[in-house]
């Protein structure tokens, strides 16, 4: 006696209608282009638009240290008011956050708040901006930001707001540090093949086993990224975190050391 029953086939669960959706949803891989900057497809309620790809310039951190930050704003009034106008501090402060001498952070707002710390990639495709104070328009003091260079055509979504690491900036532009004129010309080339000749370890933090937190940074951003960090992101962990860095060297002897 042959057997009546059908087996049933496996389903799959409907992929969600693009009117459903209350936060973008990535389609497809990032996309690297070499006219542009990295991409990705979103998703939202009303349709999709094609965005920067946030993951090869900047890496997300969980919050936004605000006693250890100022404005993006107030850091240019402080670079203007040692370079001598708007329009250096602008240019310098870009400069500085390609070649790892500055931390620049941004929050952004849109379905929800997520906060990146800046890569130096971010900043080959965007440039710091600042336009005259325009009584009549309704602004009264100078406004400054974030723009996209000439050759980045790629929209952002969400509001970005964005903040300097407080001591690295008092420590350039205060009024006891040398001048742009003063400084060689290799501190802030882009070209430097390390950066210790122009990162200068700070205070060490109250808490001294630095070594030990970065084995579980190392760890989790394995994890994460499915790769293992360069020296570079370490230090730009405990910059974030302590607005303190261990020297490259060491922590290219402790990755050495633990990395198979």
């Amino acid at each position: 006696m042959v057997s009546t029953k059908v087996k049933k086939k496996p389903t799959t669960p409907p992929t969600p209608a693009l009117a459903t959706l209350t936060v973008p949803v990535a389609l497809g891989a990032t996309i690297t282009a070499v006219s542009g900057p990295p991409t990705v497809t979103l998703a939202y309620a009303r349709g999709s638009v094609t965005t920067i790809a946030t993951g090869p310039l900047a890496r997300e951190v969980a919050v936004l240290p605000l006693s250890r930050l100022v404005s993006l704003k107030d850091a240019a009034k402080l670079a203007s008011d040692r370079l001598g106008s708007y329009e250096l501090a602008a240019q310098d402060l870009a400069q500085r956050a390609r070649t790892r001498q500055l931390t620049i952070v941004a929050q952004v707002v849109g379905c929800d708040k997520r906060v990146f710390l800046l890569r130096p990639e971010f900043w080959r495709w965007y440039k710091v901006v600042w336009s005259s104070p325009r009584p009549d328009e309704g602004r009264p003091e100078v406004f400054v930001g974030v723009d996209r260079v000439r050759d980045n055509r790629v929209r952002t979504v969400g509001q970005w707001h964005f903040f300097v690491g407080r001591r690295r900036l008092e420590r350039l532009y205060s009024a006891a540090s040398p001048s742009k004129s003063d400084m060689g010309s290799g501190e802030a080339s882009e070209d430097t093949p390390s950066s210790e000749t122009r990162r200068k370890p700070g205070r060490k933090p109250v808490y001294p086993l630095w070594r030990l937190e970065a084995a579980l940074f190392i760890d989790q951003f394995f994890k994460d990224n499915k790769r293992w960090p360069i020296a570079g992101e370490v230090a730009e962990h405990f910059q974030t975190k302590y607005e303190w860095e261990p020297n490259e060297k060491h922590i290219r002897e402790l990755l050495k050391f633990l990395l198979p």
